[in-house]
């Protein structure tokens, strides 16, 4: 027996066994030709094994190729193309081209935009080396452009060439467009973050800055960017800056409170070493890798300090409700810019309209230091006050010196802040260095001006009516002893007729005096409310109206009342501002009228359901005389604006919730005090 190893190599595939009958039947020359078989034997058996292996791998691949979830191209180099020879069906369905379509054709022909030639030559001479390349890519669909994540595979390398190449394709248009989504949000809110007028950090769970503006940065005088502080640590740089604050431990003992509750805060005022004070916001929210604090610190030093300015401002300006001449408002005005908003140079210039100019008529002694004498009159056609005056807007020069409407040319003011007063005149406000007027003093000084303004109004108003109550008290006067002498006359003579004498005559005799006598003391009642006004006290307006509602005939009328109101007024005027509205109201409408007192925001209302009043005829409803009344006097409204403006009040007139008129008196103080 002779046996031979089926090998290849150092495979071991079989054994070749020869028996023979005889022993030492093989010599050496047959073993030599049975070695030789066996060796060609199991070269054969490993040639076999490895077909069987490739037709393994390629039915793998094949697969592998068919079945892949993503696109992919097969392609061989032809020459200066390289040249599609397979695509999958999952080629198919994202490209949008049949295999029949595409085999055959260059990639670049159909598949590489214009814009991406250069990089798919570059590309496909990294590939031709022999090296794989992964790579972002936009190829043509039949749809039009997508973006793509290629993956190219050289197979087949020899030295300097390649049989071919696999390209895989992963569809990732949907991810890019979502991530220039988030880049685009994210530089909108970078953006947004480094304009925003305050300082904001937001830290992860772990303490870990995520985000910071420069603001922040400034607020608290810290030398760096913003950027600067992302990636360290919160807590660490809330230690470092902790001193900044006037009270540093009670900082770090509300931060840490902060992190323990995660409670939404607003608006926590910090005061800081060096007297600034901020503002400080706590936002706890989610982000997906966890909680994230956000905290923003806003300066509101010159809020504040604009805040109490503004309250000692209007505080200084309520002595303006007693002024009563236009010199005690200017003077309100100048002590009141001087000591509340600290700018000494000022003064109030009124318009004299006999010189056509500005007068002064008060100042203060800086204005006199700076001048060495009184300030001039100025001119209203040629000073930069005149042209304020005139024109009515505030006006902020930096610079006087380089205005052509100044008034003098050496002057020791290189600023000034100029607000009109209305038709009185303007209100001045100088300083000896350039540019001294911020948005903060722009402000208050229109906010002075304005309450300025309306003193000289009121004051103006108020002389108006103390002429007109002069000249009505001298009309008193005369209807008392001029007209009602010769009534008395003629009503004692006409009662002498009726003892003596009986006639049809007398009756509209009589009549027509007793409407005359209504008449005289209509006018008397309207010469003298307003001027008698005393001491305001404090009235309950429901049981107050119940009470005038008795003094008036009003027939079968109904009162309602919808006030809980307490008001500031004279009992006696208020009586009869009340009973002329509900007697106006009975008169004006049927028997049966329903009358409404209510409340308004700043007063009260008196309305009724009658026929109300023609728009055109409501502007004329307060004028003596007027009247639709057969028997009207025409006085009983007079009467009524008469008392609301002794009062300071408005009195006007509108439609009724019912159709009927409805007349609201504003202006009204309420309270028990």
């Amino acid at each position: 027996m002779a046996a031979v190893p089926l090998e290849h190599q150092e495979r071991l595939y079989g054994e070749l066994v020869v028996y023979a009958e005889r022993p030492y039947a093989f010599n050496d020359r047959e073993q030599v030709l049975l070695a030789d078989l066996g060796r060609d034997i199991g070269n054969a058996i490993h040639s076999l094994a490895l077909q069987e292996d490739l037709r393994t791998q390629q039915n793998r691949q094949r697969a592998l190729f068919e079945n892949a979830p993503n696109p992919v191209i097969a392609g061989e180099e032809a020459g200066s193309s390289h040249q599609i020879v397979n695509v999958n069906h999952a080629f198919e369905e994202t490209f949008g081209y049949t295999a029949e379509e595409i085999i055959g054709t260059d990639v670049a022909e159909i598949l590489v935009p214009d814009d991406g030639m250069v990089a798919h030559d570059q590309f496909r001479e990294r590939v031709e080396g022999g090296e794989s390349i992964t790579t972002e890519v936009e190829r043509i669909t039949a749809d039009g452009p997508r973006e793509f994540l290629l993956h190219v595979i050289p197979y087949g390398v020899a030295g300097d060439t390649i049989e071919g190449t696999y390209a895989w394709y992963m569809d990732i248009t949907d991810r890019k467009q979502r991530e220039r989504e988030i880049d685009r949000r994210n530089s909108i809110l970078r953006t947004i973050l480094e304009n925003l007028p305050m300082g904001v950090l937001v830290e992860d769970a772990d303490s870990d800055i995520l985000m910071a503006n420069d603001q922040l940065c400034d607020i608290f005088d810290v030398p760096l960017t913003g950027d600067e502080l992302i990636g360290r640590d919160c807590d660490s740089a809330a230690e470092q800056i902790k001193d900044r604050f006037a009270d540093p431990e009670a900082f770090i003992a509300g931060v840490g409170e902060r992190h323990a509750n995660r409670e939404m805060v607003h608006n926590e005022e910090l005061r800081l070493d060096d007297g600034r004070t901020v503002e400080r916001d706590y936002l706890p929210y989610s982000l997906p890798e966890g909680d994230a604090n956000m905290w923003v610190y806003r300066d509101i030093t010159t809020r504040k300090k604009y805040e109490q300015t503004l309250k000692e401002l209007i505080a200084s300006t309520q002595d303006l409700q007693s002024a009563t001449t236009p010199a005690e408002v200017a003077t309100i005005g100048a002590e009141t810019a001087k000591g509340v908003f600290d700018r000494p140079i000022n003064g109030v210039h009124l318009y004299d309209e006999s010189d056509d100019e500005l007068k002064p008529v008060s100042w203060t002694g800086a204005v006199e230091e700076q001048l060495g004498a009184e300030p001039p009159a100025l001119p209203v056609e040629d000073s930069l006050a005149g042209q304020v005056y005139r024109t009515k807007d505030r006006e902020s020069y930096g610079n006087i010196a380089e205005q052509p409407e100044q008034f003098a040319s050496e002057t020791p003011f290189q600023s000034e802040l100029i607000c009109p007063l209305g038709d009185h005149g303007v209100f001045i406000l100088s300083a000896t260095e350039p540019d001294a007027f911020d948005q903060v003093d722009e402000t208050l000084a229109q906010l002075l001006s304005t309450s300025l303004t309306t003193a000289l109004n009121r004051v103006e108003q108020r002389q108006q009516l103390e002429t007109k109550n002069e000249r009505l008290d001298e009309f008193a006067s005369v209807l008392s002893h001029d007209l009602r002498n010769p009534l008395n006359v003629a009503e004692g003579r006409l009662e002498l007729a009726q003892g003596e004498f009986d006639s049809e005559h007398f009756a509209p005799i009589e009549r027509s005096h007793t409407r005359m006598r209504s008449l005289i003391e209509s006018l008397l009642a309207l010469a003298r409310k307003g001027n008698d006004i005393g001491e305001f006290e404090p009235v309950d307006l429901d049981s107050f109206a119940e009470k005038c509602w008795r003094n008036v005939d009003t027939e079968q009328a109904t009162l309602e009342t919808t006030t809980d109101q307490t008001i500031q007024a004279d009992r006696n005027q208020l009586k009869q501002l009340l009973e002329n509205l509900v007697r106006n109201a009975v008169e004006h409408g049927d028997t049966e009228v329903t009358i409404t007192i209510g409340d308004l925001d700043d007063g009260f209302f008196v309305e009724d359901d009658g026929p109300g009043i023609p728009p055109d005829d409501r502007d004329s409803v307060f004028d003596l005389g007027y009247s639709t009344a057969d028997d009207g006097t025409g006085f009983g409204l007079a009467i009524v604006r008469r008392i609301a403006q002794a009062h300071r009040w408005e009195s006007t007139v509108t439609d009724g919730a019912d159709g009927g008129a409805r007349f609201e008196i504003t202006g009204v103080t309420t309270g028990a005090e």
